[in-house]
């Protein structure tokens, strides 16, 4: 006999329906505990952008580094002693403002403190030039102001520029 003759149960039919008792009534399907995931990430996220506030963000961060910066001056000008490390601080402070009251999770959150922090740095050292130059004349620093040339204050910051701001 050859193989394909073997004698044995026969194939079912393509078109014959299987009985009930194998196939039960069509249910609707549970959603996987992944599909769940997905939705509940889906909904915070949705949630956590709706929270943002970059306009509050700004203006923290703004403020934020403006006090930064006269600190920073102060500190210096009290120390005698222009310090470049005092950079970290403001970037770290304008960062934790810029988070803490604009709820940020987007990138520009970042970009934004990251701008506010180098602004600060440039602006704690032109207070930081401004408070010596009134120390040195020996008068208060809102005396200076006035008699302030804008146009001398780049050539002035690069010639009082030393390698290491760079690094901060």
């Amino acid at each position: 006999m050859p193989f394909n003759e073997i004698p044995g149960p026969t194939p079912p039919q393509q078109n014959r329906p299987l009985p009930p008792i194998i196939y039960p009534a069509s249910r609707p399907e549970a959603p996987t505990p992944g599909a769940q995931l997905e939705a509940k990430v889906e909904q915070l996220m949705h949630e956590l952008k709706t929270a943002q506030r970059p306009t509050t963000a700004f203006i923290a961060g703004l403020v934020t580094m403006l006090l930064g910066s006269v600190i920073w001056a102060a500190i210096s000008v009290s120390s005698n002693y222009q310090i470049g490390y005092m950079a970290i601080g403001v970037g770290l402070l304008v960062g934790l403002a810029v988070k803490k009251t604009g709820h940020g999770i987007s990138t520009s959150y970042g970009v934004m403190s990251a701008a506010l922090a180098l602004a600060g740095c440039v602006v704690g050292n032109l207070f930081t030039l401004i408070a010596f130059a009134a120390k040195q004349a020996n008068v208060g620093v809102f005396e200076v102001l006035p008699d302030l040339n804008l146009a001398a204050i780049p050539q002035v910051m690069m010639e009082t520029a030393k390698p290491i701001d760079i690094l901060f």
